[in-house]
């Protein structure tokens, strides 16, 4: 069967995020000389690029557990949404926060059903 172009944009692209968060991963070292941003910060990059590279992965090759790496992925980039309160604290109001990651929140389902949608094998 084919791929999609939809999902070969998507796993490219899921591959790129996984690459950022990586590199996200090097940089937390230089972010703050206490341990526990640091820790928290490299952390929550790795389980991201690591869910991403994953996702990336199943898609590329049209596996049928690819909806679950997408959900993972989607999960990892909805706690990877907290990194900058780690790292400044609540530089904004709370509300501004939940509502930012409400919007990122209901454009993670939407992306992850459309993609899904392509996974499905077709009759």
């Amino acid at each position: 069967m084919r791929r999609p172009f939809r999902l070969t944009v998507a796993a490219l692209g899921l591959a790129w995020l996984g690459c950022g968060a990586m590199a996200l991963v090097i940089w937390a070292n230089a972010i703050d000389p206490r341990g526990l941003v640091r820790l928290a910060v490299a952390g929550i990059s790795l389980l991201y690029g690591v869910a991403a590279f994953v996702a990336a992965f199943g898609v590329w090759r049209m596996q049928p557990w690819a909806s679950w790496a997408l959900r993972a992925w989607a999960v990892a980039s909805f706690v990877a949404s907290w990194i900058p309160v780690i790292v400044r604290g609540f530089a904004s109001p709370l509300w501004v926060v939940l509502v930012g990651n409400l919007l990122l929140a209901g454009v993670l389902l939407g992306l992850v059903g459309f993609l899904e949608r392509g996974l499905l094998p077709t009759a």
